[in-house]
């Protein structure tokens, strides 16, 4: 199953939205970036780099919704490997 942008787009806006948390320090910089991309219509490799950049650095997020981002975000990188 391929990850699609607009499910990519909203775990990005979901790290956004969290930015108070402090486990999601420089995530939301880079989850704005990746929204930008999307929004441009960058090439899937550099999402997916991007989106590699994030998925380290929400490692410390918990919760529910931190596990259903982190899922989105891995499966888009699986997804995407080789495009």
């Amino acid at each position: 199953m391929s990850a699609d942008i607009a499910s990519i787009a909203n775990a990005l806006r979901a790290i956004v939205q969290n930015r108070d948390k402090k486990a999601l320090n420089y995530a939301v910089n880079y989850a704005q970036c990746g929204l930008t991309m999307i929004n441009t219509g960058s090439p899937k490799k550099d999402i997916r780099v991007q989106l590699l950049y994030i998925l380290n650095n929400i490692t410390h997020w918990r919760g529910k919704e931190a596990t259903i981002v982190r899922s989105v975000i891995k499966e888009a990188i699986h997804s995407w490997k080789g495009e």
